[in-house]
Order: C-alpha cells, then structure tokens, then sequence
C-alpha cells in the first residue's frame, strides 16, 4: 500500500465543474483546414520564439486567406476575463459555461494571482485556446485548459499551447504539472500527449460514511507517534521507505524531493496535524497516514496513507485507516475520502472491506522535468 499525492478532484482539470457542466458542449470546428500557419510564441516580455510550420485547424467565419499567425501569449489583465470564459466553455456562452467561469475565477481568488499563470493562443482577434497553471506548495502546479471539443478551440494550437505554457513553467522552478480528465474525454487525452504529457494513473476515487464506519480497536504491538512529535526528516524518511515496491502511482517516484512532498501534502484541503501519524512495530518504522479536512464541507481526506515494505501483509493499513476515521469523525466530519491508482487491486481491496464505496474515476496526467517534450524549443522562454 502507498499512496502518493495526486491532484484533488475539487481543483484539477475541468472536473470541479461537474456539478454545474456534466458535458462540455460538443460542436468544435466544422471545418478542418490542412494549411500552413505560423506560430508565434509570446510572453509579457513579449515575442520570445517564433518557430513552428504545421497544421491549424480553422474556423468558420475566422478564416484569414493571408498568413495565419497563431500567438501564444501570457493574457494581459484586461484580457483576463476573456480568457476565463473562453477557457470554461469554449465560444459557448450559455448558462453552464458562465457558472464554470465563475468557478474559476472564485479558484483563483482563493489561491492568489501571484500563483495562477493564465496564457491563451490567439488566431488575429479570435482565442483559439485558454489554459491555466496553478501553482501549489511542493513545486506542483495543476493545469486547467479549454476542452480539445469546445466550440472555437483548435486542437492543434491547444497543443502548443499547453506545450510551451507547461514546458516554460516547469522551467521556472515546478517540478511537474498534474491534470485530471474524466475518463471518456478521449481528445483531450490525445490533446495532451502531443504536448508531452504521460498517463500518470487511472484513478479511484472511494468515500466512507463514518457513521457506518469498523470500530477502531487499539493494538499494543503498533507505536503512534503524531506529527507535533515528529522531526520532518522523520517524517520523509518513512514516506520515502513506503514508496518502495509502491502500486500507487509509481510514475510519481523520484520527481520531486520528499520535502516537496510533504509541503504538497500539508496543503491538500486544512491541515490537520493532530491528524497525521507515524507508526512504528517492533522499534522499526512501519507507515504513516497523514488526513487532512475539507475548507467547506464537513468531510476528512487521506491524501497519503502508506506502509513500508517489511511490514507489509500484517493489518497495519487497515489499523490505520481505522483510527484515521475515528479521529475524523470526532472532529465532526462525516466522511472521509480518498483516491487510489486503480491498478493496485489490493489496497482497493482493503477499502471496500472497510465500508468504502467508489463514487468515480478520473484520468491523472502529467509532465515533469524528465518529459519535457524534445520537439519543442522553448529554452527561451
């Protein structure tokens, strides 16, 4: 069992948006172009590479027979309005995309301007694609961009500009940045690895009501030591031990520092450090199980819950997972939520025997360091 942090449902991709956008319109471009474009990559600094001869697909009533200049730049902050709408909902401008929109400008007050990087590509005066970075704590950063389907958007330019936007990002300083897709947007998947992105995980997302939740019973053989106890070296030397022979998420090992980690962790939802434990069986590390809660709802989320390999195969995990929900419902929560890589069957297992239920799944993408799309040179970025 080990399972790494991964974009929260409520903050990645399009899929906080599902309440109000169960579909994103479909209609997209009605006519498909094979013509020669050049693209212009700009900045705030202004144009930094122009580069690129390939296929843009085109518009109705957008088609210029002159040369057909893409620009990608970062939006201005009058601009920024536009570039939201047209990243929610495409050239749609019903109801369901107005709310997504809102959504997202309500994300973005909350996580502070000074970590959101918004750029678009435009087509003259038409955006053709919008996307958004937002930066967390542990060098992270979650990608928003227009559905490859939307109407107006044009894949190929969505491309790049997910390519240069990510690739320039990473090079600022993000270790990786992370996306969520349900699991039938199959464009947008295509989409995003032509910009360089891998699969990371197909990920389970499982709920326990804590009403109905195993009687947690303490074991003499485990030591718990909470975080207020803790050394942080302490503490990112069991998750790193726990990372060993990991099904979850093993594409994750190694890209960023463990102190990187745990910053990523600790600003997953409110942190909880009254909720974060250590245990150790017979005087050696053994696992950890780190749960914070939601700022808005009254439910609990494990964001890392792992064992360390010796230990392994003797109820350590289920040991925890009780106690995790007992403590969460006595601050008042009254669920506790998780996602797991939906190729380790058996902590899936493990959960479904505990009470917990699947609610959904979500595709996990990414691009690190180490995936830095070799065809696009944006060294100068």
């Amino acid at each position: 069992m080990g399972q790494k942090h991964t974009p929260r449902d409520d903050e990645s991709g399009m899929t906080n948006f599902e309440a109000t956008n169960p579909e994103t319109p479909s209609g997209g471009i009605l006519d498909a172009s094979n013509l020669r474009s050049q693209l212009v990559i700009r900045s705030s600094l202004g144009i930094v590479r122009s580069a690129l001869v390939g296929r843009c697909f085109l518009c109705p009533g957008r088609y210029d027979k002159g040369v057909n200049a893409v620009v990608i730049e970062e939006v201005s902050r009058r601009r920024r309005t536009d570039a939201i709408r047209f990243l929610a909902g495409g050239g749609c401008r019903d109801p369901i995309a107005e709310a997504r929109a809102q959504a997202l400008k309500q994300l973005i007050a909350h996580r502070g301007r000074e970590n959101v990087r918004l750029w678009w590509a435009r087509r003259k005066r038409w955006c053709v694609g919008a996307a958004l970075i937002i930066e967390s704590p542990g060098k992270t950063g979650v990608l928003f961009h227009t559905s490859a389907n939307a109407d107006g958007a044009e894949a190929d330019c969505l491309v790049q500009l997910v390519r240069a936007m990510c690739s320039h990002t990473i090079g600022q300083g993000l270790s990786m940045v992370q996306t969520l897709l349900e699991t039938d947007a199959n464009q947008d998947v295509e989409m995003l690895k032509k910009a360089g992105f891998v699969k990371l995980a197909r990920l389970v997302y499982m709920k326990l009501d804590l009403a109905a939740a195993p009687t947690y019973q303490a074991d003499a053989s485990i030591a718990w030591r909470n975080y207020a106890e803790l050394a942080e070296e302490e503490l990112a030397e069991v998750i790193r031990r726990t990372y060993e022979g990991s099904l979850d998420c093993p594409g994750l090992s190694g890209v960023r520092k463990i102190e990187d980690v745990v910053a990523g962790h600790k600003a997953s939802g409110v942190f909880c450090p009254q909720a974060w434990w250590l245990i150790e069986r017979d005087s050696s590390l053994a696992g950890c199980i780190l749960v914070n809660d939601s700022p808005t709802v009254p439910i609990s989320e494990i964001v890392y819950v792992g064992v360390v390999g010796g230990h392994r195969g003797h109820g350590l995990g289920r040991v925890m997972l009780r106690r995790a929900a007992a403590e969460a419902h006595g601050r008042g929560s009254k669920a506790i939520r998780l996602a797991v890589d939906g190729r380790n069957h058996y902590a899936i297992r493990l959960y479904e025997a505990e009470g917990y239920r699947r609610t959904h799944c979500r595709l996990a993408y990414m691009m690190c360091r180490r995936d830095l799309p070799r065809a696009a040179d944006v060294s100068d970025l």
